[in-house]
């Protein structure tokens, strides 16, 4: 064993190579129309890796220290185990492990493995399995050494040859790269954290102005009672009303077609919480300047002024956030109240106590409906608004009807469930004195389609469904202008003041004449330093790197169109940034 060994674990990492390279040919092969294209660029650009795994394994065999030998089997072994980590998320969220986002998640561990283990199996089959692949890996730093020639020469081989085929292999340099770089190059080549610089700010403060002029328009004010219905991970390749393929949410998209459908609405990014900052906190792209491990929660979105809360708050409305879901997982409880909302309700309430828990510890959607309807039941006088959030959508997609892992059927679920409130409101007549908006948070976090990227193009990562039951409205019912979730902030304070100022990439999505919509802004979920643009007159990416900020691929979009998105994407940026120094300074405190 102690001469074999080395040979083992070469074997072990180029089958875990080889894994990926199946994974990401299978998932994204057929999706950009280039079957084949993947799996040998992949298994090139990860023998760089195998080359480094040489060089530990020849440390563990000769050094004649054993806390040298013990290091190099620790590092082989995070290696490993992030490798391991980033294909398990490439097939189930269709994204890649960024070392960053282990300093946010990695402070909710348990809910983490509670996902893993609903992927796994179970709580014990998943341990087994962490524990089994914590051995594996760590059995270099604890087996004898063998330190013959032979042995040594043939590391040396492996790892000159590795370099050599990874340094002139093929790695066509394409928008798709991102998806076969290995786990190394993946987290290296990300330009997001890089900062503007003092002058490159304040140059863009002194022609803000000029370069995003603001208008503003007048409404009659409207004080009804307003419900927002977020629901998780509802896509628009679910829902043939939003142009989707497949048909799981009939009942929904019955709604949207009798109402008033948004069919041009982006998502801000690939997450529940960039969603709830665009939806609630109006931030139309959320893309903090964080190295690794300086990631937080909520980061540059805590002290926010003008938020949805905030807004309906100042004009006498009573602000709630209802949901099943857990309210410390990533501080949401916290995040909440620092927004501005006078009551925050999670899983915890007694009225959950005899309900099943699915994912998250969280009661079906059903519960929450009924627990909706008992709140709004309990409303005097004042108007108020209430949002709730749904969880049985959410990853591992759990049906809570069978427990088995189906997302076709925990959306059908939602989607009946969903209907069911908006019939119960009927009936109780809200609808004489309240708006109900039905939103998504964000795409489902599940590999792109071929058929989806052939409907949705480049907004096939981020388009999703909006409809709004509104008996005053008096526009189109069909709302196909670009808008993003960062614009309901804007919209909800046209309702409540009847004025609202926007600069010249934004506009409230409550408008009822033609005018012309939004830029729409999508940070991408695997590649965090590109931004998705959206704008009625054509559209483009954006490669976040400091005051190099630039378009990368842009269509339709004039040279004044583009240094107006260039604007507003780092005007939103710099706010953040001022937003977490104020925050900080105060203690944590508003």
């Amino acid at each position: 064993m102690a001469v074999t060994w080395p040979w083992v674990a070469i074997a072990a990492i180029l089958a875990l190579f080889v894994l990926r390279a199946r994974v990401v040919e299978d998932h994204y092969g057929a999706v950009v129309a280039c079957e084949g294209c993947f799996f040998l660029p992949s298994i090139v650009q990860d023998l760089w890796v195998l080359a480094i795994a040489c060089v530990l394994l020849a440390m563990v065999i000769v050094s004649p220290w054993r806390l040298l030998r013990w290091l190099g089997g620790l590092v082989l072994s995070v290696l490993l185990i992030g490798y391991v980590i980033d294909v398990y998320l490439l097939h189930a969220f269709g994204i890649r492990l960024f070392l960053a986002d282990i300093a946010v998640y990695g402070l909710s561990i348990g809910l983490v493995v509670e996902q893993f283990a609903a992927w796994a199996g179970g709580v014990v089959p998943a341990v087994l399995l962490i524990v089994l692949l914590v051995g594996l890996v760590s059995l270099p730093a604890v087996l004898p050494r063998s330190a013959s020639p032979v042995m040594m020469a043939s590391l040396v081989l492996v790892g000159l040859v590795s370099t050599g085929v990874a340094a002139f292999g093929p790695a066509p340099d394409f928008v798709n790269s991102w998806i076969y770089r290995n786990f190394l190059q993946a987290n290296s080549a990300t330009t997001e954290s890089v900062r503007y610089s003092p002058e490159r700010i304040e140059a863009i403060r002194n022609k803000q102005d000029a370069i995003l002029p603001r208008s503003c328009e007048s409404s009659p004010v409207d004080r009804r009672n307003v419900i927002v219905l977020i629901l998780e991970s509802w896509s628009s390749y679910q829902s043939p009303a939003f142009g989707g393929h497949l048909d799981w949410t009939p009942e929904l998209d019955a709604l949207a077609m009798e109402n008033v459908r948004y069919t041009n609405l982006h998502a801000g990014g690939f997450s529940t919480n960039e969603g709830l900052v665009n939806i609630l906190g109006g931030v139309r792209l959320w893309a903090p300047f964080e190295h690794l491990f300086e990631a937080a929660e909520f980061g540059h979105a805590w002290g926010i002024d003008g938020g949805m809360a905030e807004v309906l708050g100042s004009a006498g409305f009573r602000t709630a956030f209802l949901t099943t879901g857990p309210l410390s997982f990533l501080r949401k409880g916290e995040w909440l109240r620092d927004l501005g909302f006078d009551y925050v309700e999670g899983n915890q309430h007694p009225f959950y106590e005899d309900w099943e828990r699915v994912a998250f510890h969280a009661a079906a959607d059903e519960a929450l409906y009924r627990r909706a309807l008992q709140w709004t039941g309990d409303q005097a006088d004042s108007p108020y608004l209430l949002v709730l959030e749904t969880v049985s959508t959410h990853q591992p997609y759990i049906n809570p009807e069978t427990g088995a892992y189906d997302i076709e059927g925990s959306f059908r679920y939602a989607d009946r469930w969903a209907a069911w409130f908006h019939d119960r409101l009927e009936e109780r007549g809200f609808f004489d004195s309240g708006v109900l908006l039905v939103v998504s948070d964000h795409r489902s976090m599940t590999p792109i389609s071929a058929e989806e990227q052939e409907r949705f193009g480049r907004g096939a990562a981020s388009r999703i469904p909006m409809f709004m039951v509104d008996k005053q409205w008096q526009g189109a019912p069909v709302v196909d202008r670009v808008h993003g979730l960062g614009d309901l902030v804007a919209g909800m304070r046209q309702r409540v003041s009847g004025e609202v100022c926007t600069d010249a990439t934004q506009a409230s999505p409550f408008r009822t004449d033609e005018a012309e919509g939004s830029c729409a802004f999508h940070l991408r979920g695997s590649q965090r330093g590109i931004v998705d643009v959206f704008c009625g007159d054509g559209n483009g990416r954006v490669l976040l790197d400091g005051d190099d900020t630039r378009f990368t691929d842009v269509s339709g979009l004039s040279p004044r169109r583009r240094e107006q998105v260039l604007t507003a994407i780092a005007l939103e940026r710099i706010r953040g940034s001022e937003r977490a120094r104020r925050y900080e300074a105060a203690g944590g405190d508003r």
